[in-house]
């Protein structure tokens, strides 16, 4: 897979996630990188959200973070390296400037597009159309 095609692939399982509601600040199975290793892995996220089951029903534990041989295997299937899996994890859960509020994990995905563009070497045009994919009205209660 290209460059291109990776990062729009990983913007349209974020984006997906988003709009699902299964995207979750403060919660590894539910974050940025965790919806990618759902996607990339096969894996479905359980209804409350705190935990991963393989196709066999199977409890698999988020390893991302580690440096081990499940944590090297679930950043191989999402192809980043581990420096590159913190650095999205960083953007989404905006460390530094955390906003758990009303909107704030829109916020952290529109950081992890632009951390996923530069990892990709993606123009500012595509990182454009990206983020606009996100603009459709989500409801958040009263604006």
């Amino acid at each position: 897979m290209n460059q291109q095609d990776k990062f729009n692939n990983s913007v349209a399982v974020l984006v997906k996630a988003y709009f699902e509601g299964v995207l979750e600040k403060g919660n590894c199975y539910a974050c940025a990188v965790g919806n990618l290793v759902v996607d990339a892995m096969g894996f479905t996220l359980a209804p409350h959200r705190l935990a991963w089951f393989d196709s066999e029903g199977q409890d698999i534990p988020f390893a991302w973070r580690r440096n081990d041989k499940e944590g090297e295997r679930q950043r191989n299937a999402i192809g980043y390296s581990r420096a590159q899996v913190i650095l999205i994890e960083q953007a989404f859960e905006g460390w530094g400037d955390y906003n758990d509020g009303p909107g704030s994990e829109y916020d952290g995905l529109m950081r992890v597009v632009d951390v996923l563009a530069e990892i990709h070497s993606i123009d500012l045009t595509t990182v454009a159309a990206s983020k606009a994919l996100l603009y459709a009205p989500k409801s958040y209660g009263t604006l």
